[in-house]
């Protein structure tokens, strides 16, 4: 299954290049402020220096407004850079983020969040994080079901990362966890595909009807799971109905891959959810054919003794 990874690392990366320019102009329709003092305000967000913006806000106020070359408004770079904090007071203060943005807002807000297991380490971050989605909410609460370019909403991004707050902020404010990008994913599938069991388990109470889903390339969950040797979403999965015995588009089982990868446990709970060893796939090898294949032993006899 394609993986978003690399993709959203990709969109992060230039979310901040594109931060980092443009500083000595600025394009607005309704701020016109010095170049150099735009600058200035800017370096200080991006710096953290959260003092010295406010005072500056309060010299000028039209800086809130303003936009660099690339037309982006001071908002949009105090989220690139994790700001989070100085984020929160220009939110409350009504800032926006620019209208020539093709990111709206909480997607924005989504891709910048650190991954699950760097923020346990930072809590007073993840507070920060917690305090400025309420507030874009209570602020742009139009805006939380926008989508990007590849049809991802904010919630298929904090699944991605495993933020389980932010993802049952964004469910509360109704966001469908049915809703599928451009290639067919749903946000149960980016939490699935980073193993994030903690929000797979959110999104399934959600949405049960979620864990059949098929993307358009033929991938299942289940299968994905099983990619990614996660025994434990597997666990997850298998209780709520799911097809165990869905092929994708190579014309393979669940079964049949963790058989091929020599995962005994992940074997051992599909045949207990009543997986199919005998079907085959285009190659004409069932999953005990697989597991022979590639010696795994293990395997192969946990197959013949289901079979007896």
């Amino acid at each position: 299954m394609k993986t978003p990874l690399k993709k959203y690392l990709v969109i992060i990366l230039i979310i901040i290049v594109a931060a980092g320019s443009g500083f000595y102009a600025y394009t607005s329709a309704t701020a016109k402020v010095d170049p150099e003092e735009l600058h200035a305000f800017i370096e200080n967000i991006t710096s953290g220096n959260q003092k010295q913006v406010l005072d500056s806000l309060d010299d000028n106020s039209k800086l809130l407004k303003a936009e660099t070359e690339d037309g982006r408004r001071p908002l949009e770079y105090a989220i690139a850079y994790q700001e989070y904090a100085i984020a929160n007071e220009l939110m409350e203060k009504n800032a926006k983020i620019s209208e020539q943005s093709a990111m709206p807002l909480f997607v924005q807000l989504s891709l910048s969040l650190n991954d699950s297991i760097q923020l346990e380490g930072n809590p007073d971050m993840q507070k920060e994080v917690v305090k400025l989605f309420k507030t874009a909410i209570k602020q742009d609460k139009d805006q939380v079901n926008l989508v990007d370019n590849e049809g991802n909403t904010a919630l298929h991004y904090a699944s991605l990362k495993g933020n389980d707050e932010v993802v049952k902020l964004l469910l509360g404010e109704g966001i469908s966890p049915a809703v599928t990008n451009k290639a067919g994913e749903t946000a149960l599938a980016y939490a699935v595909q980073s193993g994030k069991t903690k929000v797979c388990e959110q999104l399934i109470k959600a949405d049960k009807k979620q864990v059949n889903t098929i993307d358009k390339s033929g991938n299942t969950l289940l299968i994905s799971a099983v990619l990614n040797g996660r025994s434990d979403i597997v666990s997850l999965l298998l209780p709520h109905n799911i097809a165990v015995d869905t092929k994708d588009k190579n014309n393979k089982t669940a079964l049949m891959y963790a058989s091929e990868f020599g995962n005994v446990e992940v074997v051992n709970l599909l045949l207990k959810a009543g997986a199919n060893a005998a079907l085959k796939s285009h190659e004409g090898l069932t999953a005990y054919g697989y597991a022979k294949e590639w010696k795994h032993k293990d395997v192969m006899d946990t197959l013949k003794n289901s079979a007896d």
